[in-house]
């Protein structure tokens, strides 16, 4: 990283760090899970149209020893098994 600063290395790493802290804070108290999701949404709305995320929900059931296979976006990539 040529002519990067100690800011710009800092603001790089910041990201994953907060990340991990975040991901402790709501497993020790899951309750702020809630709060967290209106505040992403209140700042999400807040954003102009051509920058807001875009949001996928995702969700595969499998019972009783049932596989499900999903892809998003690509195709899957599942090992060979022998027959």
């Amino acid at each position: 990283m040529r002519g990067a600063t100690v800011r710009d290395e800092v603001r790089r790493a910041l990201p994953a760090l907060w990340s991990v802290e975040l991901t402790e804070l709501l497993r020790r108290d899951s309750a702020g899970r809630e709060e967290l999701a209106r505040l992403t949404r209140e700042i999400a709305d807040a954003l102009p149209i051509d920058r807001r995320p875009i949001h996928y929900e995702h969700n595969n059931t499998a019972h009783d020893f049932g596989t499900t296979i999903a892809v998003r976006h690509g195709e899957p990539n599942m090992p060979r098994t022998k027959p």
